[in-house]
């Protein structure tokens, strides 16, 4: 049996011309703002997160070589890889473990690192304090090297095997300054970055 075609008439074609052109318009504005806007706030997140990995390598060998100021250089680091990574509206907080006396060859210095990246263009409508976040945490540890210990600890060529560092069993002056503590009293460096 034939199929018979209904007549269009020429009002219903005129109508539907041009319509298409609107409709992907229309369609892909509400599609690609959203997802323009997940992967650039996803971007902010990873950029985060590789300044906090970074920032923890770099105040873990600080703290391992340069005991004295181990606090101010991992600070001034943190302060370079945000900048760097440009995330410079996250806040950190830096925290140093040593797993025995802080300045003595061959501790474990243990730097962690937690970060409330803010998601993206939030803060302006929030306020910075207020903000949703993304937290971001890093940890790294590094070994105090003999050559890089603190004058004030046990040498390894002490001509005595059974001489003690004045400091031993207890954190050096400048490893309290610092920020530093031994394992299981962890002490924050700067908690409210």
């Amino acid at each position: 049996m034939p199929t018979q075609r209904l007549p269009r008439t020429r009002a219903a074609v005129v109508s539907d011309r041009g319509s298409a052109p609107i409709e992907f318009i229309f369609a892909s504005v509400v599609l690609l703002i959203p997802l323009v806007y997940l992967v650039l706030s996803l971007g902010q997140v990873q950029a985060g997160s590789y300044a906090t990995q970074t920032t923890a390598i770099n105040a873990a060998r600080a703290a391992a070589r340069y005991p004295d100021s181990a606090g101010a250089r991992a600070e001034a680091m943190a302060r370079l890889h945000f900048e760097d990574f440009g995330v410079e509206d996250a806040r950190w907080a830096i925290r140093l473990e040593c797993s025995g006396p802080c300045d003595e060859a061959g501790s474990t210095v243990t730097a962690h690192v937690e970060t409330r990246v803010p998601v993206l263009g939030l803060p302006a409508l929030f306020g910075r304090d207020s903000a949703p976040h993304v937290t971001v945490r890093a940890a790294h540890s590094d070994i105090v090297s003999p050559y890089t210990a603190s004058p004030n600890a046990a040498s390894p060529n002490a001509a005595s095997p059974n001489t003690e560092s004045p400091n031993a069993g207890s954190p050096s002056a400048g490893f309290a300054k610092a920020g530093f503590a031994n394992a299981g009293s962890p002490s924050s460096v700067d908690a409210d970055r």
